[in-house]
Parts: structure tokens; C-alpha cells; sequence
């Protein structure tokens, strides 16, 4: 279309249109970096995988009558990520509808010519790369933050106590491991009681103990690991002395349990 033909009013429409092009071109590449960023939570070539299936996607939809796709349910692809992401805690959801959001616009403005609708995709993509980025981000300073406050309650005990260092160095293993679950498994409101809690993690901490035993691996008869440091019928028992006698097993369990 030869826009210097257009009329003065047709004049501002080529020009909202030439505006659209290149917020276009700014949005994608916006995107790109954004990708570039999330490196360190996905490999290459499952970026290079989402975006081969997000193609294939998009030209589905357009190859058949126009707005006819139904994958999403009437939602729509944000909404749509974002109800897996909140109520089901699918939040990989929001990453493949971000390159699925990707690709459509990028095919409808290649094909089509509709900048206004590529860019109302892209700003989609950009939103769900940059919520599904936040989680990871969260995520990994989760982990972090458990781990320096593990170490750091750790270091606090040893060093205010100089008494008890064998028996204190014989169990800090477990103690470090029981820690970490109850800060991982710990649901967002806390949990009720002491029990609660206790029985939330034991299965997985005596894994760790059986572990422990067999130098790393699962022992076949664990049951006769001679440096098994506590037997199943002990170990709720032990939990509730650690609590009496350990400051930091104490606070912790506070810190996770609702009042």
C-alpha cells in the first residue's frame, strides 16, 4: 500500500500503523533478551523445542478459519496459563503459552500484515515469560535462603556450645536434613501441629538416614545397617527430644507451625 497516496486522515492510520511495526520489532526483541535471561532454569534445546512446537501451533490456528482454535477453552491462552499457574501450581503452563503467544504473533504479522494484533500477542508473551521467570527466580533464592539459614543456625550452635561435640557431629547430618524439609514442605499457612509437621517429613527423613548408612546408597537390608543412626520406631521420639534440647530444632519448628 503506498501510504503517501493516503488522504491527511488515512495519513495518521499509516502512521499508527508504521508506530505498530516497530513496537512490534521492539516487543520481539524485548522477548529475546528475556529468554537470553532465563537460561540458567532451561537448556537451549528445549527453547529450541518450544518454540519447533509453538510454530506448528500457530500455524494450525491460522492455517484453519480465523479464531477457530478451542485448545484454550474460551479463556484464551493467558487466562488460560494463568488458571493452571494459580490453582494447579502448573507453572511450566506459563512458558509454553509464552512461546506459544510468541509464535502467533510472529505469524500473524509475517502473514497477515496485522501488526496492532501481533503486538496485543506479543505484550501476552512478555507477560507469561516474565510471571514464569519470577517463579524461577523466586524459587532459586528459596533455596538459597534455606541454605545459608541452615548453615547459619548450624554455625550459631557450635559455637555457643563447646559440650556434647561427637554426639552433636554424629546426628548434624540428620539435624541439617530435617531443617531443610520442614522449610521445603512447610505449606503456606503452616502447618496445625508438631505432629503434623513430624509426619509430614519422617517418611523422607529416614530415607535420608538409610542413605546416610549405606555411604550415600540404599542399603537392601537396611534393617541390619550397622551405622544406622536411628531405627524408624525411635525416630519420632528423637524429633520431639531434638525439639526440647536443641534451641535451633526448636525455633524452627516455631518458625513452621501456626499458633
Amino acid at each position: 500500500m503506498d501510504y503517501n497516496a493516503l488522504s491527511t486522515s488515512d495519513g495518521r492510520i499509516g502512521a499508527m500503523y508504521k508506530c505498530d511495526e516497530i513496537l512490534f520489532e521492539r516487543l520481539c526483541d524485548e522477548f529475546d533478551n528475556n529468554i537470553k535471561e532465563s537460561k540458567p532454569f532451561i537448556k537451549s534445546e528445549m527453547i529450541c523445542e518450544f518454540r519447533r512446537v509453538a510454530r506448528e501451533y500457530s500455524i494450525n490456528v491460522y492455517s484453519s478459519e480465523r479464531y477457530s482454535d478451542e485448545s484454550f477453552g474460551d479463556q484464551g491462552i493467558r487466562s488460560n496459563a494463568l488458571v493452571e499457574a494459580k490453582i494447579h501450581g502448573n507453572f511450566d503452563s506459563l512458558l509454553r503459552s509464552a512461546f506459544i503467544s510468541e509464535q502467533l504473533g510472529k505469524y500473524s504479522f509475517e502473514n497477515y500484515d496485522e501488526p496492532n494484533e501481533s503486538v496485543s500477542h506479543l505484550l501476552d508473551a512478555l507477560f507469561l515469560l516474565n510471571s514464569w521467570l519470577g517463579v524461577k527466580i523466586k524459587e532459586r533464592y528459596r533455596e538459597e535462603t534455606i541454605e545459608i539459614e541452615v548453615n547459619r543456625r548450624l554455625k550459631a550452635r557450635e559455637d555457643g556450645r563447646n559440650g556434647g561435640k561427637e554426639r552433636a557431629k554424629k546426628f548434624s547430618s540428620v539435624k541439617v536434613e530435617l531443617i531443610r524439609l520442614l522449610f521445603e514442605k512447610v505449606p503456606s499457612q503452616g502447618w496445625n501441629s508438631i505432629d503434623e509437621a513430624i509426619k509430614a517429613i519422617e517418611g523422607e527423613l529416614f530415607e535420608f538416614i538409610i542413605k546416610e548408612a549405606g555411604g550415600g546408597e540404599r542399603p537392601i537390608h537396611y534393617s541390619k545397617a550397622e551405622k544406622i543412626l536411628l531405627r524408624w520406631d525411635a525416630l519420632d521420639a528423637t524429633i520431639y527430644r531434638w525439639i526440647k534440647e536443641d534451641d535451633i530444632i526448636k525455633s524452627v519448628f516455631d518458625e513452621v507451625i501456626t499458633p
